[in-house]
């Protein structure tokens, strides 16, 4: 797996919240240049899982055949749209890194393996494949352990004016009163992240703080270097929620080690052979840093204001934060 020209100038940006985080486990950023065109599955080393439930509109592309491709993608992209959506969720996945994230508790299934770290992070950078809107083009994004059991989520999508962009998480249960566990009552909450012009690239990066206790996990979205988000996990769904967790021994959070893509929304097949192309990905997990990225949200703090991640970690009411939904 090789590292991008973009990659290896923005290493230093993308990685300087690991600085002090020794045996942080990183897989990439993967620039798809030493990919074969086709399907992704069983590419690289450690491969690209997953099996789709239908046949997914996806694969490597060589970026010399589409005069719309970013010329800071060089030769190699990985493509997708929503012309088929399989409706399970194991389109994509990426090679999973070699020590596994989140709380002490939460169950790998053996889907997963190494050291439980307490922090996982992710980036990529993707683009329309015409450099256009694609109206309806629907491509969604979930941290993983490689089977589904998604523990974030971020929608990208065009509508008919706009790149929009959207965060899911689960907020407890709905009603607040319903008692727990119950049976599909996680309150899935959907917060717009923005719109985006959709004819130039734009970089994701989503951190997760795995933190042992209910409703606590810390979820931040930054998109351009920007901070736009921060909310909480999926763990109230696998607490709370019987559906995936319908006995004690399962009512516990899930471990991450990958990242899932995977075709969301309503077929739209007019994106066949298009939809967005992806470039420079890359997991890791590892130790909280010891100063993460600045915020520039209200409430969070900004640049030199010397108040790191874990810093805000420890003074963060319980109850602010929270998780949960079943988007599509």
């Amino acid at each position: 797996m090789r590292i991008s020209r973009i990659a290896a100038v923005g290493a230093v940006v993308a990685v300087l919240s690991f600085a002090s985080a020794a045996g942080a486990d990183t897989v990439g950023p993967i620039d798809f240049e030493d990919y074969l065109p086709g399907p992704v599955i069983g590419q690289d080393s450690p491969a690209w899982t997953g099996a789709p439930c239908a046949a997914i509109d996806s694969g490597v592309v060589a970026n010399a055949a589409n005069p719309n491709a970013p010329s800071s993608f060089a030769t190699k992209s990985f493509r997708m749209s929503n012309a088929v959506v399989a409706g399970c969720f194991n389109d994509a996945f990426t090679p999973q890194a070699t020590n596994e994230a989140g709380e002490s508790t939460a169950q790998d299934s053996s889907q997963s393996g190494g050291t439980r770290q307490p922090y996982f992070e992710t980036e990529f950078t993707f683009a329309s494949f015409t450099g256009a809107l694609q109206p309806g083009l629907n491509v969604q994004v979930s941290p993983d352990r490689g089977d589904g059991a998604r523990m974030s989520f971020v929608r990208m999508q065009h509508t008919a004016t706009d790149l929009a962009l959207e965060f899911v998480d689960v907020q407890g249960v709905d009603p607040p009163s319903t008692p727990t566990p119950c049976l599909g009552c996680a309150n899935f909450v959907t917060t717009p992240l923005g719109t985006f012009d959709s004819k130039i690239p734009h970089t994701v990066r989503l951190t997760m703080q795995f933190v042992d206790g209910p409703s606590n996990d810390i979820v931040k979205v930054f998109v351009d270097g920007n901070l736009v988000h921060t909310g909480g996990s999926w763990e109230d769904y696998y607490k709370l929620d019987t559906e995936s967790s319908p006995t004690p021994a399962d009512q516990v959070s899930r471990t991450v080690d990958s990242l899932l893509i995977r075709a969301s929304g309503n077929p739209q097949v007019d994106t066949a052979g298009k939809g967005f192309l992806f470039d420079d990905v890359s997991v890791t997990t590892g130790p909280v840093p010891v100063d993460a990225a600045p915020s520039t949200a209200p409430g969070e703090g900004g640049a030199g204001d010397g108040d790191s991640d874990l810093h805000r970690l420890t003074r963060r009411a319980p109850e602010a934060v929270a998780d949960v939904l079943r988007p599509a």
